[in-house]
């Protein structure tokens, strides 16, 4: 490989990384308040088109307190599918200001049936089946943190 080929290449793999670490970011904290209680989960964050359109398909599975968080800059109505999913997740749909708008419990594991929220949101939070139940996750409820809103006073 002559010299100009490897700056070329160097750049477009520094390029795709640098991409990369702004669209998903691993570990971030978030806080989960609901009429029971507040809990705190850990979230990958994903922020760009691809990460939205690959999700959690393909893994083997999410831990108890453990989600993945889908930001968009802007108010939209997401469809969720469960194709390439190999275990069942709860969905929980978020409005710009934290609050939960509505939910949608075990969805099934490689299923094209979409479930998408009543209304657009600025986030979608997947976890593993029976964490909506667990926590008492519902409308109303609140998330904060891992790029939502901070919580306010009760």
């Amino acid at each position: 490989m002559n010299g100009r080929r490897r700056i070329a290449a160097f750049v477009l793999a520094a390029g795709l990384l640098a991409a990369s670490g702004r669209a998903e970011t691993a570990g971030e904290r978030l806080r989960v308040e609901t009429d029971t209680g507040a809990w705190e989960l850990v979230v990958e964050v994903v922020r760009d088109r691809a990460g939205w359109a690959r999700g959690l398909a393909g893994r083997p599975g999410l831990g108890p307190d453990e989600g993945m968080l889908f930001l968009y800059p802007l108010d939209r109505t997401p469809h969720i599918w469960m194709r390439g999913m190999r275990f069942s997740i709860d969905v929980v749909f978020v409005a710009a200001d934290g609050r939960v708008v509505a939910t949608a419990r075990s969805l099934v594991p490689g299923s094209t049936r979409t479930v998408s929220p009543p209304r657009p949101v600025r986030a979608t939070l997947e976890v593993a089946a029976g964490t909506v139940d667990r926590l008492a996750i519902g409308p109303g409820a609140r998330l904060a943190g891992a790029g939502l809103p901070a919580t306010g006073p009760p």
